[in-house]
């Protein structure tokens, strides 16, 4: 479980401190303020754990959000303030063997390229702990001094793939038992708020498909086509979570070419009689912008998910039933992070806290405000009673009530 994180000099914030993060973490806020950096950043920490990818300079191309060192390190400063010339990313998780692990990235920018690179690198393990300290901005000729205890060693192998370390290095003795759990982070999925536009069939050779368009495709198609006992599973997963959001009745995905060519694959939904079956592309714009989350949180047992707006096109109550969703995600021991600007999937958390489905201490709202170009987070928990514990900040979840007695005071002055 990632335990916490913090943030220093990052795109609109200055210094969160230590952020402690729970099973399901829930970001809300106003456009603008913040949330979207702050889940990017937690996106990296757990994305730089996965295979694959190529080494070398610090990808954050990989995360949508970020792009150049100019762009990710914070913009707003006072004038008695030197400008800052490094942002860090730090984070604690579970460790080896029942441990807490440390890391902490000081990241630069290459003054040719504008390119962001690990400066600095810190890494704490139990007892344990070592430093990667660069030598050299060069992507070519990378230079790391790396210390661990007394021992001094310079390497001029070692590359990042993204914020973790690859190369020579693991052999040494102490810093490969720490890297060791690493593989951890491996089982993450994320869902980003732009989703594929629905089709009357797929063609998965069709060059206007997305990556992610024909990733999903594929997936879906090697789930209806298993008899695995852990494939129908997941199978059963995806459907329960569609009809948990009273989108379907029934959903099933097959491939409609002949057995040569290219594959064409159809996705049959039944909206409300089982009998009455049309393609997803006639079943309302709103299932297809939510089936990616459906399928990937169905796939995911024991790992990270994160949700960008998932609540996108869906209807007051299918945004609230996205909560359960979420309810039995952390129940089959995933850890959730969720970006939203609904209020009602929010209450619906509070009354499965209520009801006893969510326990009140997996559960942790972040309320994200940006003032003067600087960004804070306010933690807010559940009591039992699915109460928040301290009242919501102003221009939180009180819009609907503002508006609803702006409009009871204006129908007594109109009576007057």
């Amino acid at each position: 479980m990632l335990r916490s994180v913090r943030l220093q000099n990052l795109r609109s914030f200055v210094d969160t401190g230590s952020i402690e993060l729970r099973h399901l973490n829930v970001f809300i806020g106003a456009n603008n303020a913040g949330k979207t950096s702050f889940l990017s950043a937690i996106e990296l920490v757990l994305q730089s754990a996965r295979e694959g990818g190529a080494s070398g300079p610090l990808a954050f191309e990989a995360i949508p959000n970020f792009a150049s060192f100019d762009s990710v390190l914070r913009r707003h400063w006072s004038p008695t303030e030197q400008r800052p010339t490094e942002f860090t990313i730090s984070f604690e998780r579970d460790g080896y063997r029942g441990t807490r692990a440390f890391h902490e990235f000081k990241c630069r920018g290459r003054p040719k390229d504008n390119t962001t690179y690990v400066a600095e690198a810190t890494y704490k393990h139990g007892e344990s702990e070592f430093t990667l300290a660069s030598q050299s901005p060069s992507p070519r000729r990378p230079q790391y001094q790396i210390r661990s205890g007394r021992k001094v060693f310079n390497e001029s192998r070692i590359f990042f793939h993204q914020l973790i370390p690859i190369g020579p290095h693991l052999r040494i003795p102490g810093v490969e038992k720490f890297l060791r759990s690493a593989d951890r982070f491996l089982n993450v999925e994320v869902v980003h708020p732009y989703r594929p536009v629905p089709r009357s069939f797929y063609v998965l050779d069709d060059p206007s498909l997305s990556l992610a368009d024909r990733e999903l495709l594929s997936f879906l198609l090697r789930v209806w086509a298993s008899e695995e006992t852990h494939v129908i599973a997941i199978r059963n997963r995806i459907v329960d979570n569609l009809r948990g959001l009273r989108l379907v009745n029934a959903f099933e995905v097959q491939q409609v070419s002949k057995r040569y060519g290219p594959k064409v694959i159809e996705i049959r939904v039944a909206p409300t009689i089982r009998r009455h079956r049309v393609t997803i592309a006639d079943a309302g714009f709103g299932l297809s912008q939510v089936l990616p989350l459906a399928a990937y949180d169905a796939r995911l047992s024991k790992g990270y998910f994160l949700a960008y707006q998932p609540e996108v096109h869906l209807h007051p109550f299918a945004q609230s039933r996205l909560a359960d969703l979420f309810a039995r995600s952390v129940a089959r021991g995933n850890q959730v992070f969720v970006e939203t600007h609904s209020p009602d999937l929010v209450l619906r958390l509070q009354q499965q806290v209520a009801k006893g489905d969510l326990p009140a201490k997996a559960v942790r709202v972040f309320c994200v405000e940006n003032r003067g170009g600087k960004s804070n987070l306010k933690s807010v928990d559940f009591t039992s009673a699915g109460s928040p514990a301290i009242p919501w900040p102003a221009g939180f979840l009180d819009t609907s009530l503002t508006l609803a007695r702006e409009l009871a005071s204006q129908r007594i002055a109109r009576k007057k």
